[in-house]
């Protein structure tokens, strides 16, 4: 019997201009098909765990809430062979995850490109999900220091990233502790996380120019993006998952209704 390579890149429509995107949370093991983990130096090989299935579990709780439905990118092969979150010189090490790593971002561009003649009145918003265990009890917020989220704050101050209304603060108001917390101003400490305050995939599709993002082919269609870091209590079984992806669901609907309605 022939073995049947696994799906790489698994993505749903949506009805609201946001993406929700998993770089890090696939399973799928290649070694059957000559595909070998990375071997360039520092560069991270460990998976987001359940990451991918907090993101389902997160779209089947707006789905029986019947209301708002972000479009989903959701990367299946294991970070090992590629890590759809670098710039391509450093995401991948042969044709085959060339080929993921083009389907995975391109994917995105669609759904954005989609968004300026559907949602012509609103900001798109992009969440890319991960999972940290620095802080395994609090999900930690990256945005580059409010960098990747300036079309928003241009908008409507910063109170749409750091306020009681803002996407954490309304995950601060639905049980989950954040960090940094509701109310801190941008360039005050605490500030966001080292290490977790945003990586590549967030300042590409913000339009946040750096030596990394010029790498790749330039995006027109800026939108405001967010690194939601997940810690690993929420991850680490259904329980947590499912309380976990109830809260989110609710926060994302309240943060819909206070920003990204036209």
């Amino acid at each position: 019997m022939d073995i049947v390579k696994p799906e790489g890149v698994v993505h749903y429509q949506g009805n609201v201009p946001i993406i929700i995107s998993v770089p890090h949370g696939g399973t799928n093991n290649l070694e059957d098909f000559d595909i070998e983990p990375r071997q360039k130096p520092d560069c991270c090989n460990i998976s987001d765990c359940n990451t991918d299935i907090l993101a389902e579990k997160i779209r089947q709780v707006l789905i029986k809430k019947d209301g708002i439905l972000p479009y989903f990118v959701i990367g299946q092969y294991h970070r090992k062979y590629c890590d759809l979150n670098r710039d391509p010189t450093q995401a991948y090490e042969c044709d085959e995850m060339k080929q993921y790593y083009e389907q995975y971002h391109s994917q995105i561009e669609q759904y954005v490109q989609a968004f300026s003649s559907h949602y012509k009145n609103t900001t798109p918003l992009l969440i890319d999900l991960h999972g940290q265990s620095c802080l395994k009890d609090a999900v930690l917020r990256g945005t580059s220091y409010g960098r990747t989220f300036q079309k928003l704050i241009s908008e409507f101050g910063e109170d749409v990233l750091i306020g009681d209304q803002s996407l954490f603060g309304e995950l601060f108001n639905n049980g989950i502790d954040v960090y940094p917390k509701p109310g801190v101003p941008l360039n005050q400490e605490p500030e966001e996380m080292k290490g977790y305050s945003g990586g590549y995939t967030v300042r590409r599709y913000s339009g946040f120019s750096d030596q990394e993002v010029q790498l790749c082919q330039p995006f027109e269609e800026y939108l405001s993006s967010i690194q939601v870091e997940v810690g690993f209590n929420f991850r680490d079984n259904d329980e947590g998952m499912d309380n976990f992806s109830s809260c989110f669901a609710s926060a994302l609907t309240s943060f819909y209704n206070s920003y990204l309605t036209e």
